[in-house]
């Protein structure tokens, strides 16, 4: 979505970002997002290396992984635990 800046900001802007976020918590109030660890790695690894590839991340219009492929993670409902 854009929006534009200045005078010709839109008045709905602050109450979309934020019906958006509500909107998106409740549809993965059950999930969680963790790392899928690759070649043998421990979970713990899996971690780092995702804390990593975060830390090359840039602003778009939200924050965005510059790496996506690095790094495979999944929705892991919250009852499912281990």
């Amino acid at each position: 979505m854009l929006w534009a800046e200045g005078e010709l900001a839109c008045p709905g802007k602050k109450f979309a970002q934020v019906e958006l976020t509500g909107a998106v918590s409740a549809l993965f109030a059950d999930y969680k997002v963790e790392p899928v660890p690759e070649n043998g790695e421990s979970m713990e690894s899996a971690r780092i290396r995702t804390m990593e590839v975060i830390k090359d991340s840039g602003m778009v219009l939200l924050i965005k992984m510059l790496h996506p492929q690095r790094v495979g993670l999944r929705l892991v409902n919250r009852d499912d635990r281990d």
